[in-house]
């Protein structure tokens, strides 16, 4: 019972990164709870000592390099050099390190634990006659009639194949450092897996000194290349397995393209990494500056495609550098391999943009038609599964996913109402219902050619059109993106699969897993390493679903509390005055998610009323029948009823009973 606690309570720690002090209180409130169970980790010290006796997280080392020409040395060898080995320049460890670790570290506990989740879910993809997943792609193909060949074909997990990504997230707006990992998902786990279990093998800090550089994943290519030579060694029920791991694809958005495919930039003339056209510089305003200088223009990269890139020219077509993921086994041409991101691309970039365009200026037009798209937008019904739905006047606040809802579900309604009562044109209306059938196609859970091949002309004539309705100066690297959109489906896999989305929710983890300002890229890849390592653990990859109802705008009814099964810990948790005390701080009351898993393991039931509910970190209470306010303090704190209890009063009155 006690190590299931504890890897409830590392579930715990991992999703939701609270500090040392707050993870000991709660320790100290389920060692006050339930002394026979929770005991012996009632204390953090004792936390941390039986993690480490029971949990090996993934060791990561952390490496040096020099910042002329990116050469790497192990730290311990880096300590005692004056100069880099390769280019003699002077060496001086400072911001320029980077932790690192072998995937296989990260591989092959994920395969003793999902093989057969792996194994069932590839040989049901290979066995489709559309397109669902990347496996009916023409890349996944080409690896299969490569690669899936003896020794390897007879086990079983013969392949499997990788998506690279790479991205800067910013540690604080106030910060100038930003974490540049290296992620890695692996396309053989089923989606929902395949979303939490990502890897990451690559930490690095970017500083204003110091910035990222694709050289710096020589080590990575190295490694992946062994793995793609030699296979992965795993073991399945004490018998040896071994996979071929081969790199799929690369996903990462516009500016992080030109580092890693070695171009000049990502809006300049030769920015499209499909193809070799020729941008024009367009002025939006055609009036000079008193200096003569043109002013509010950009590069349009023109609504045809150019010569795919099918080989790398160092200094042509505005390729700068050879790029160093090119050496990587089972890639010809890397710019091939580079997919379109739709969420970047697509939802905060196409379909953002003409949003905007729109609802540009604060004419009466302009907001006449924002004050009729409010009204139609939340007059409507939409389905269960849209949780958001904002209007125009918020269109700057809307998230990725919002923007794709509008798309899907009632854009076209609401793009056809407008044009009815004259606040657009029918050309605009004609324009946008355009676009929804060509990315419509793309989404679909089962694309068949006929789509792709509809979505290709549809796409086209949507980019053609937009230079007609808009201007050429509205034909930017994103609209350009869109003719290659359909063939980069086809090449490699459906949009979703290949989108920065679980990327880019990667993210909160990441930015979760460090406290302290030193040090922060070994805290990270520390947290991580233990992160995986309890993911492996036997049990499920995530927490239970029952904390959801806590993080409510409204108390719960008396049968909701029931279902909540928190009778028994909402009453000790009132009853002590420590606990009180530890539960009333500013922010410690949201960490009350957690205990609803750690309830469970304790043996609490539901059978009275309860308990507590919480928006954002302000207390919202309402206490069990066994705890009621005097007649004097109902009187003294305005308390409409003995029965319910809400807002700073509840407050109020415990910090007086304890200081009494």
């Amino acid at each position: 019972m006690t190590d299931d606690l504890m890897i409830r309570v590392g579930k715990y720690r991992i999703n939701h990164n609270p500090t040392g002090a707050a993870l000991g209180d709660m320790l100290g409130l389920m060692g006050d709870l339930n002394p026979s169970v929770a005991g012996p980790i009632s204390t953090l010290d004792k936390f941390q000592r039986r993690v480490d006796q029971t949990i090996t997280p993934v060791p990561m080392t952390t490496y040096a390099f020099c910042s002329i020409c990116h050469a790497y040395y192990d730290i311990a060898e880096a300590k005692e050099m004056s100069d880099c080995a390769m280019c003699n320049a002077p060496f001086e460890i400072g911001d320029n390190t980077f932790l690192y670790t072998h995937p296989r570290n990260y591989l092959r506990p994920l395969m003793e634990k999902h093989h057969d989740s792996i194994a069932k879910y590839q040989r049901e993809q290979l066995t489709a006659t559309c397109m669902k997943d990347v496996h009916q792609s023409r890349r996944y193909q080409e690896l299969i009639s490569e690669h899936w060949a003896p020794p390897f074909s007879g086990q079983l997990v013969p392949i499997l194949t990788l998506i690279v990504n790479t991205d800067g997230v910013e540690h604080a707006k106030s910060s100038p450092k930003s974490l540049n990992p290296v992620l890695l998902a692996v396309n053989e786990l089923p989606p929902e897996l395949r979303n939490i279990l990502l890897i990451a093998p690559f930490l690095f800090i970017k500083t204003k000194k110091e910035k990222f550089s694709d050289k710096l994943l020589k080590l990575l290519v190295k490694d992946l290349n062994e793995l793609a030579t030699n296979g992965l060694y795993w073991e399945m029920d004490g018998h040896p397995q071994y996979t071929k791991v081969l790199v799929h694809s690369v996903s990462v958005d516009a500016v992080a393209k030109p580092e890693i495919l070695g171009l000049v930039g990502h809006s300049g003339y030769n920015s499209c990494p499909s193809c070799t056209v020729d941008g024009e510089y367009v002025v939006k305003e055609k009036k000079k500056t008193e200096t003569g200088k043109r002013r509010g223009g950009k590069v349009s990269l023109g609504s045809e495609a150019g010569t795919p890139r099918t080989e790398i020219n160092i200094g042509t077509d505005g390729q700068k550098k050879y790029p160093v993921l090119n050496d990587l086994i089972g890639i010809s041409i890397l710019f091939q391999l580079v997919t379109i991101d739709i969420l970047h691309c697509g939802w905060i970039g196409v379909v953002k943009a003409l949003l905007l365009q729109m609802t540009k200026g604060t004419s009466a037009q302009v907001m006449q038609l924002i004050k009729a798209a409010d009204e139609f937008i939340l007059e409507l019904d939409p389905p269960s599964y849209i949780e958001r739905y904002r209007g125009f006047s918020e269109l700057n606040m809307w998230k990725a996913h919002e923007f794709a809802t509008f798309l899907f579900t009632y854009s076209v309604q609401l793009f056809e109402h407008l044009a009815q009562t004259g606040h657009i044109t029918t050309e605009v209306a004609e324009h946008w219902y355009i676009l929804v059938c060509g990315l419509t196609r793309l989404n679909l859970p089962e694309i068949t050619p006929d789509d792709l091949n509809v979505a290709e002309r549809t796409l086209k004539a949507f980019v053609e059109r937009v230079g007609q309705i808009h201007g050429d100066f509205a034909v930017t690297y994103n609209v350009h993106q869109f003719l290659h959109l359909t063939e980069c489906v086809r090449h490699l896999g459906p949009l979703w699969a290949n989108s920065m989305f679980r990327f880019e929710g990667f993210n909160r983890v990441l930015l979760a897993s460090f406290h302290g300002t030193r040090h922060q890229c070994m805290q990270i890849g520390k947290r991580l390493g233990l992160r995986f390592a309890i993911l492996m653990l036997p049990g499920p990859c995530q927490l239970t679903g029952l904390q959801k109802k806590l993080i409510i705008s409204r108390p719960m009814s008396p049968t909701e509390l029931i279902d909540a099964g928190l009778k028994h810990l909402a009453e000790s948790i009132f009853k002590r005055s420590r606990i009180g005390k530890i539960l009333l701080k500013q922010g410690a009351f949201c960490q009350v998610r957690g205990l609803l898993d750690v309830a469970t393991v304790l043996g609490f039931t539901a059978d009275g009323d309860v308990i507590v509910t919480g928006r954002k970190s302000v207390p919202y209470l309402d206490l069990p029948h066994s705890f009621q306010f005097t007649e004097e303090e109902t009187e003294s704190y305005s308390v409409p009823s003995k029965d319910i209890f809400l807002g700073f009063s509840v407050k109020q009155v415990f910090h007086k009973r304890l200081r009494n």
